[in-house]
């Protein structure tokens, strides 16, 4: 009998062994997926707006946030942490934000300028945000979100 308990453990604990060690290869975190987009506000591209992809708890996503920036064209490109691009799979609230920055004034007289936020706020609420993406499990090409929001 122990014969036989040793050489069914032996070949078991040898399979834990390596299987518990492909996770250790170098790859820290959860799986992302590339994730592209479009922000328009009143059916226009807008520049500088802050995108924000948050795991909804609620319906069994969980992991680190994702962000990125829109550009001229409104496009923007999903970054996690670690800098990776994308954002983990399942369902995430999606929040956008214009937040208020200072910049050099166009007439060059060298005062700062300060752009107001133009966005409804409900597009910058975690709680009222409408907007939301499901992120697939897929790595073979970037998922593309459009998002079309209004201003105040």
């Amino acid at each position: 009998m122990r014969k036989s308990l040793f050489s069914w453990c032996l070949p078991a604990m040898a399979m834990a062994i390596v299987v518990s060690s492909v996770g250790c290869s170098g790859d820290t975190g959860p799986a992302i997926f590339p994730v592209t987009g479009k922000v328009l506000v009143d059916g226009e591209p807008r520049a500088g707006l802050a995108v924000m992809f948050l795991p909804n708890s609620s319906k069994g996503t969980t992991g680190p946030s994702s962000i990125a920036q829109t550009d001229e064209a409104g496009n923007f490109t999903l970054n996690a942490p670690g800098e990776k691009q994308g954002a983990i799979a399942g369902t995430h609230i999606v929040t956008i934000t214009c937040p208020s920055f200072g910049g050099s004034n166009p007439s060059g007289d060298g005062e700062q300028q300060t752009t107001p936020c133009q966005l409804a706020p409900k597009f910058s609420s975690v709680v009222d945000s409408p907007l939301s993406a499901e992120v697939k499990p897929d790595a073979s090409a970037p998922q593309v979100f459009t998002f079309e929001i209004t201003s105040m």
